[in-house]
C-alpha cells in the first residue's frame, strides 16, 4: 500500500515520467497499474532480460524523448565511427538475401560419329 501511495503522491506533485532501473521491469508494471486512469503518464523499464543493453537503452531514450524530455544524444555516439544518414535521400535497395547461383547449362560434348537412335519426324 505504501508504494501505491508514494506513486500517487509523485503524480500529484507533477511527476509524469517514471523510469525503472532494475533487472525485471516489475515496478514499471506496478506504476502502470496504479496510474492506469491517467493518460499523461509514461512508465519505462530500462533493464529487461529479453533484450541487449544497447537496444534497451535506445528504446528507453526514445520513450523518454517521446514523453517530451529534451536531451542531446551526441555524447552516446562521440567515439563511434557511424556514417551520417541523410533522411532526405532516396532509400538504397536492400541486398537480396539467399544463395547466388550461376544459371547456365554445362557444356555438353557428343562423341564424334554419334547418331541418335530415333530421329524426329519432319
Amino acid at each position: 500500500m505504501q508504494f501505491s501511495e508514494t506513486i500517487g503522491r509523485l503524480y500529484s506533485d507533477g511527476y509524469r515520467l517514471f523510469i525503472e532501473v532494475g533487472p525485471a521491469g516489475m515496478l514499471t508494471s506496478f506504476v502502470t497499474d496504479i496510474l492506469q486512469d491517467k493518460q499523461d503518464v509514461t512508465a519505462v523499464a530500462s533493464d529487461s532480460r529479453e533484450h541487449s543493453g544497447v537496444r534497451q537503452l535506445h528504446h528507453m531514450l526514445a520513450q523518454v524523448f517521446v514523453a517530451g524530455v529534451a536531451f542531446e544524444p551526441a555524447a552516446l555516439y562521440a567515439h563511434r565511427d557511424i556514417p551520417a544518414l541523410d533522411l532526405c535521400a532516396a532509400p538504397r535497395p536492400a541486398p537480396k538475401a539467399g544463395i547466388k547461383l550461376k544459371l547456365q547449362m554445362p557444356e555438353l560434348r557428343v562423341p564424334q560419329g554419334w547418331k541418335p537412335m530415333h530421329s524426329l519426324p519432319p
